[in-house]
């Protein structure tokens, strides 16, 4: 009587674990099912310029992946996308591999890629082209010893420090547009539940922090008028840039842009696997014994 109790209690919560009901994936692109040589091409993709597919050699893996390769002093660079509609995206989860193909460990900082989320925009133009037009960037730059990362809203680089030009970068960022809400997150290197700020974000690189940084994260460009996060649902336009006189030769890959419900919460892992403990335990308990 009390195993059917326990089952009776575990199976309900079991099927309302909320482990991806509401998930929504935006983007899932490894380029794979793009033309090598060719410029890629996404649903979601808005934007593109120097930016080809190529055959993935060493650090990036054997796949295909982008080949964000900016010869052109005269012309930006970019690869942009817009997720959801108008006024509905209110949390992000961006996940992607970079790596530069060019790394120069001196000199000052020069020639970076720039990973920047914005507001929503539909236009077929290069929208995140402007520190102001930017919730906030990451800058990887391809050469400088002292200043090759910066964290940046607006034209405050409010980080500037360092990363290994020489390895596989796995970014990870959780963003939260809501102006007075917290968000919950789950740590990539120990698992833990952290609190993301409000209409802010926080960056991990292959898991961890970058320097300064807290799993608070940082806030959102709320000052200029294009770039402006004031609002609980304006996300949307994000993607990798470069700026007229700006040289850099990087690639991308697993390009992953969700929301945060598509990322199982620790409780709801705890739950499933506390389930499959105790079924486990009830199933022994009934096998009959061989004598």
């Amino acid at each position: 009587m009390k195993r059917n109790l326990v089952l009776a209690a575990i199976v309900p919560a079991l099927a309302l674990t909320p482990l991806s009901v509401h998930a929504v994936t935006y983007i899932n692109e490894t380029f794979e099912d793009d033309t090598l040589g060719a410029a890629p091409a996404d649903g979601a993709q808005k934007n593109t310029s120097q930016v080809t597919v190529a055959a993935g050699t060493g650090l990036i893996g054997t796949d295909n992946s982008a080949h964000f390769n900016d010869t052109n002093a005269a012309v930006a660079g970019n690869l942009e996308y817009n997720v959801g509609t108008s006024n509905t995206v209110g949390n992000l989860y961006v996940q992607f591999d970079l790596l530069n193909n060019a790394p120069g460990s001196t000199g000052s900082a020069a020639n970076p890629v720039i990973f920047s989320l914005g507001p929503w925009s539909n236009a077929s133009g290069i929208s995140l082209g402007a520190n102001a037009s930017r919730a906030f960037g990451v800058e990887f730059y391809q050469t400088g010893s002292s200043s090759t990362l910066k964290l940046r809203t607006n034209a405050t680089a409010f980080v500037n420090t360092t990363y290994n030009m020489l390895t596989l970068q796995t970014v990870k960022i959780w963003v939260n547009d809501n102006d007075s809400s917290t968000l919950s997150y789950t740590r990539p290197d120990t698992a833990a539940v952290a609190t993301l700020g409000a209409n802010s974000f926080v960056i991990w690189i292959n898991d961890g922090l970058v320097a300064t940084e807290t799993d608070s994260g940082f806030g959102m460009n709320t000052g200029a008028v294009v770039g402006n996060t004031t609002g609980n649902t304006t996300l949307g336009r994000l993607g990798f840039s470069t700026t007229t006189t700006v040289l850099a030769d990087y690639s991308i890959d697993n390009l992953l842009v969700t929301d945060v419900a598509a990322i199982p919460e620790p409780t709801s892992a705890a739950l499933v696997l506390c389930g499959g403990i105790l079924m486990g335990w009830y199933s022994r308990r009934r096998t009959p014994k061989i004598r």
